[in-house]
């Protein structure tokens, strides 16, 4: 039950969110509003892109720490 977990393991969220260039901001912009919001309700919040440089420069200018991975532009042989 929730309720019986330490205050601190539910003070930490990782929001996985996907955007910039060919996917668009729609997402970020989305998930970003949920992290501010998170983040005045006393959680640290960290974000993990799918997406490009402007996606992540974006999330980076609204003060959340972000980690990328590439999005594939052609399937791996």
């Amino acid at each position: 039950m929730l309720s019986d977990w330490p205050s601190d393991d539910l003070a930490r969220v990782l929001i996985h969110l996907q955007g910039g260039g060919r996917l668009g901001m729609g997402h970020v912009t989305r998930m970003l509003w949920l992290a501010r919001h998170l983040r005045e309700q006393g959680m640290s919040v960290d974000m993990l892109l799918r997406g490009d440089r402007e996606a992540e420069a974006v999330i980076a200018q609204a003060g959340f720490s972000v980690s990328t991975y590439p999005v594939r532009t052609s399937p791996a042989h």
